[in-house]
């Protein structure tokens, strides 16, 4: 059986982030609008947007 990867939507565009690779705390950017966002949870997958 295939795990599934840990998805979830941009807080700012919507498009997928996808949490694979990612860890609790981490910084990663979408890949759509460029927002820069912090991994809050893997399990439910959860981002919030960091303020500039």
């Amino acid at each position: 059986m295939l795990e599934e990867r840990p998805l979830t939507a941009c807080p700012s565009c919507g498009g997928e982030i996808d949490l694979t690779y990612a860890d609790v705390g981490d910084t990663v950017i979408c890949v759509v609008c460029g927002a820069e966002l912090r991994v809050l949870s893997l399990d439910p997958p959860d981002v919030e947007e960091i303020e500039a």
